[in-house]
């Protein structure tokens, strides 16, 4: 029975490293525009190499009149070189602010942890923080208290 179990998860993993990367790439572009620049600046806040910046999302892709969204993203910069990308990072919620993040001690922490080599990026998800328009459930404080 173990020697069953072995060889189809011999199978198993030869056919998988046999198939190739998957490449989603040509799919991607359906979904939303490309960002092709953010402009980075100072981010608020204590002194922190940490940078931030903008763009601007639609509110609803199949509505063009909807507005739009400005969306705070954050970077840590790679602190060696060479640079070898980015990492995307998204540290939860409900609610939670990646812009948070990026100026915690949290943010050089995982650049260390990586080798140093990454851009961090993250994001204030939509309603969240410096993002905008902010998303309230409640009309006013009351409301939310009877909740």
């Amino acid at each position: 029975m173990h020697h069953l179990h072995a060889t189809t998860f011999a199978i198993a993993t030869a056919s998988l490293a046999l198939a190739g990367p998957l490449d989603l790439t040509p799919h991607c572009d359906r979904f939303a525009p490309r960002v092709e620049n953010i402009t980075w600046g100072l981010c608020p806040g204590p002194d922190t190499p940490a940078q931030c910046g903008r763009f601007e999302v639609p509110l609803d892709y199949q509505n063009a009149t909807a507005g739009k969204a400005s969306l705070a993203v954050g970077r840590y910069p790679a602190t060696k070189q060479p640079k070898l990308g980015t990492l995307f990072f998204n540290p939860g919620g409900p609610g939670g602010s990646g812009i948070g993040f990026i100026l915690s001690a949290t943010a050089p922490f995982v650049s260390n942890v990586t080798g140093g080599q990454y851009d961090l990026v993250s994001w204030d998800p939509r309603g969240v923080n410096w993002t905008y328009p902010r998303a309230e459930c409640f009309a006013t404080g009351t409301e939310q208290k009877i909740f």
